[in-house]
């Protein structure tokens, strides 16, 4: 299964995720497993827009503190062509 690990119980400007797979371009995966180092999961959908930059759309999770974090969608690029990514910015859904 297709996972990607972020260094945070949350995902904010800035955040790394290490992907055990490389995003193909003109690809849709669904149902990516999302890991936080607190424990938490949750899952995701991923858009390729290049071979360099992907948009995630995050369901909403609880992290293990108990803090509920609502739906998100975030533009993450490719860090050195390496399998971390960084997350540059929200998405904005119209």
């Amino acid at each position: 299964m297709k996972s990607i690990n972020f260094d945070n119980s949350h995902i904010y400007v800035g955040s790394l995720g290490r992907f055990n797979f490389r995003p193909s371009v003109d690809a849709v995966y669904l149902d990516v497993s999302i890991y936080f180092n607190d424990g938490s999961l949750s899952t995701a959908n991923i858009e390729v827009i290049n071979e360099d930059q992907i948009v995630l759309y995050v369901a909403f999770y609880s992290t293990a503190a108990g803090t509920l974090i609502t739906d998100k969608v975030w533009v993450l690029e490719s860090v050195e062509k390496s399998d971390v990514w960084k997350v540059t910015g929200k998405y904005n859904v119209s």
